[in-house]
């Protein structure tokens, strides 16, 4: 089938040749573009192009030469006297594998052999960083979710169905809503909830992302999938989220994780902190949840601090003894990430790892130094300060009623030297003392 696009070009869409299919409309291959695909509406409105058309007109920027996201770059329309908006053009992604099968341990070994646990964390670097991009330009991506990223082989990732995104216009002060979702990733203000009529915020994609980053960092299990130990059957998803039922920090008794769920210690302490801001205060006060940018920064700093296992090369972590090995032997000899022969697309150890082209800085920050706490001054100089301040503060009071303005400026710079020179007295005394 022919379309033509807004520059009058005509362009042949391969009904054969479909790449995806989906409720709002079906992507296929385009003749003689094979960098290109179209994506074709099932039910095409006013709304639709008008937000297409202001897409096209307002182009996102690649980061390092990188496609982060497949972004309209031309309208087509019906080949009729009305030139009916009908769909778009995009890139085409190459040489890629949906995020679930880096997650899922059985399409990882088929798909991606040659990831490891450093590909997993890398690629929820890049996720962060790719999402920080979306807010940095007013967008919002509201149904992001597993089946909308891909990640190529070097664990950059790609943002797919951007047309479904919230888009603001800047000009107009219009806001093209996200009224699509998956309850699994939708945060617990939203659950139940209108999307029609409701702006998104970035806050709410927080909490998406926080659940693909663990899922990406726990072998693909969800924040709040878990044993149920409740009365009645388990509650579904989307009301375990609303509850704030968070199965590795719950202290109601409730819930408790599954036993084939990776150890929340084998996280490392920044990770499981961020989670625990998300997942259980980020309830009540969602607008603290982590953005993206501390995301990426965390698992910037995290990827310094990994361990390879000095009995398979392709297990990396946070803490010995390998949690890998142990859940090797939790699964009776199915290794998560087993040790090949072959030479992966990013060596284990080597300094390709680190430096893959990818949304992050190549050199990320360093690791704040922890700010120590001010000494306090012992009890004696306690209360020999207060002491002074209530005798002072009385001697001034007593002298302005009855000599007046000038003997009172006298004593208080006279009081005021004093006081210094205690100060002075306290700090050698502590400094001779030690720490």
């Amino acid at each position: 089938m022919k379309y033509v696009s807004a520059n009058g070009a005509f362009v042949e869409v391969l009904r054969q040749q479909r790449l995806g299919r989906g409720g709002e409309g079906e992507v296929l291959a385009v003749a003689g573009a094979p960098d290109m695909v179209a994506k074709i509406f099932h039910h095409p409105t006013l709304e639709r192009r008008l937000k297409t058309e202001l897409m096209v007109g307002n182009p996102l920027p690649q980061r390092n030469g990188h496609l982060w996201a497949t972004w309209p770059s031309d309208l087509l329309y019906e080949r009729d006297a009305k030139r009916t908006f009908a769909g778009y053009i995009m890139p085409r992604v190459g040489n890629a594998h949906p995020l679930f099968a880096c997650y899922n341990q059985v399409r990882r070994v088929a798909e991606c052999p040659d990831f490891n646990y450093r590909h997993l964390v890398r690629c929820a670097r890049n996720l962060a960083a790719a999402l920080f991009l979306v807010h940095s330009h007013g967008h919002v991506v509201g149904d992001l979710n597993e089946s909308n990223v891909l990640v190529t082989d070097d664990a950059q990732v790609v943002f797919l169905d951007t047309d479904s995104w919230q888009i603001f216009d800047p000009v107009g002060h219009t806001v093209y809503r996200c009224c699509v979702c998956k309850p699994d990733f939708l945060p617990a203000e939203l659950q139940g909830r209108s999307l029609e009529t409701l702006d998104r915020q970035p806050w709410h994609d927080n909490f998406a992302l926080a659940v693909l980053i663990f899922k990406l960092a726990n072998e693909g299990c969800h924040p709040f999938d878990g044993c149920y130990h409740g009365s009645g059957d388990p509650p579904p998803m989307a009301e375990r989220i609303a509850a704030g039922g968070f199965p590795y920090r719950d202290r109601s008794g409730r819930w408790s994780p599954k036993p084939s769920a990776p150890p929340f210690s084998a996280l490392h302490p920044t990770l499981q902190r961020l989670f625990a801001e998300v997942f259980e205060f980020g309830r009540t006060k969602p607008e603290q949840r982590p953005d993206a940018r501390t995301w990426q920064e965390a698992l910037a700093r995290a990827e310094l601090e990994f361990r390879r296992c000095s009995r398979n090369p392709y297990h990396w972590a946070w803490r010995t003894p390998c949690p890998w090995c142990e859940r090797q032997s939790l699964l009776g000899g199915l290794d998560p990430f087993p040790e090949r022969h072959s030479t992966p697309a990013i060596r284990p150890g080597s300094r390709q790892a680190r430096t893959a082209a990818c949304n992050a800085p190549s050199n990320p920050p360093a690791p704040p130094q922890p700010t120590l706490p001010t000494p306090a001054a012992s009890d004696g100089h306690q209360a020999l300060v207060a002491l002074a301040l209530v005798v002072g503060a009385t001697l001034i009071l007593l002298l302005w009623v009855a000599f007046g303005v000038v003997w009172t400026c006298l004593v208080a710079i006279g009081l005021g030297i004093g006081m210094l020179l205690i100060a002075w007295i306290a700090n050698q005394s502590k400094q001779n003392k030690g720490p």
